[in-house]
């Protein structure tokens, strides 16, 4: 109540509220780079395999309608799927990440069975989507 007036009232009042906090008070769109502030972990490792596995999947997709354009084989799609890599040298499959937040909350499960279903170079994205849904959306609401 005391936020909402002071807003109304366009008053300064010295109150520290998170920078990602208040995007989320004003209904901003939150984005993988929004993220970076909430990764406490050395080096940021969450955040940059986030970030890795979006631009693969991006990387994919391209690769995809590019397959359908120039007519390219099934054989010669896979083979220019299968060179993505992250700057590791890795393939999204070489993280062996399931359906669950990064750890340490790897027991919070993020589609039912999430657990059991492992991310991959086709549903990497959705993974991105679901963590970040969750880590600034679910978590709110608990």
């Amino acid at each position: 109540t005391i936020i909402a007036k002071a807003i109304v009232d366009d008053r300064m009042i010295d109150l520290p509220i998170s920078p990602i906090f208040w995007k989320l008070c004003l209904g901003s769109q939150m984005s993988i780079f929004d993220y970076k502030d909430l990764d406490t972990t050395e080096g940021q490792n969450i955040f940059k395999m986030l970030a890795e596995f979006q631009i693969l999947s991006s990387q994919a997709e391209a690769i995809q309608k590019e397959s359908i354009t120039k007519n390219l084989t099934e054989e010669q799609t896979q083979k220019m799927l299968a060179e993505l890599k992250t700057s590791d040298k890795m393939a999204v499959d070489d993280y062996f990440q399931a359906f669950t937040l990064p750890a340490p909350y790897e027991h919070v499960e993020l589609l039912q069975n999430g657990a059991e279903i492992g991310v991959n170079l086709e549903n990497a994205q959705d993974y991105v989507d679901l963590v970040l849904h969750y880590s600034f959306h679910e978590t709110v609401k608990i």
